[in-house]
């Protein structure tokens, strides 16, 4: 459990990093006795900072850091469900679900994984669908993170050729990829590059389906 002077130390840590930082990523679950309002308090210190946040948490932290209104979220279509108490089940209700949350919370992109079925982005006039090739998985553990790492890579990709948040294709063709490489690799949250690049040509996206 975590004491009160170390989630200090590690939030003045992170804060010194923010500032020339790209994207502050956010993902996984708090440690055990850390606030529930620590990882909105990283996204108040980027929006500081003008730093873009992806945040990639469902729980108590992540639900309470929604309010302080997150650049991208990353969450599957159960999670979606739980957060606006709608239907899931079909791509049209998963869109009307996901522009509730950007609606609601001031968020650019909603990026929904939905495991072997692929993932599908929704930004407020865009929407994207990228479809998974049919692979034989060795180890899936770890293949959220690395979506999530891929997305990131994607965003910092695109944004810097263009507009910021003008592309969710390539953050999603590039986080589907990695996912799906980790899914290849006996290790959690690893894959092999050369796994990596063969999946981004073999990954297709359907615009605005």
């Amino acid at each position: 459990k975590v004491t009160s002077a170390e989630s200090a130390e590690f939030f003045n840590h992170v804060e010194r990093l923010i500032g020339p930082s790209r994207l502050l990523v956010i993902s996984g679950t708090a440690v055990e006795g850390e606030a529930d309002e620590r990882y909105a308090d990283f996204i108040d210190c980027a929006h500081r900072c003008q730093t873009p946040v992806l945040l990639d948490s469902y729980r108590v932290h992540g639900k309470r850091a929604l309010l302080s209104s997150p650049d991208i979220l990353k969450i599957n279509a159960d999670e979606l469900a739980d957060l606006t108490g709608r239907k899931t089940g079909t791509f049209d209700e998963r869109k009307v679900a996901a522009l509730h949350l950007i609606d609601t919370y001031g968020l650019h992109w909603v990026i929904i994984t939905l495991g072997a079925s692929g993932a599908e982005g929704f930004a407020a006039s865009q929407s994207v669908r990228v479809e998974l090739p049919s692979i034989q998985i060795v180890n899936s553990i770890g293949a959220g993170d690395s979506f999530t790492a891929g997305v990131a890579a994607g965003f910092i990709d695109a944004n810097e050729a263009s507009e910021p948040f003008s592309n969710i294709e390539t953050a999603g063709i590039m986080g589907a990829a990695a996912g799906t490489a980790n899914c290849l690799d006996i290790k959690p949250g690893r894959f092999d590059y050369s796994t990596y690049r063969e999946f981004l040509d073999r990954i297709g996206t359907i615009d605005n389906p």
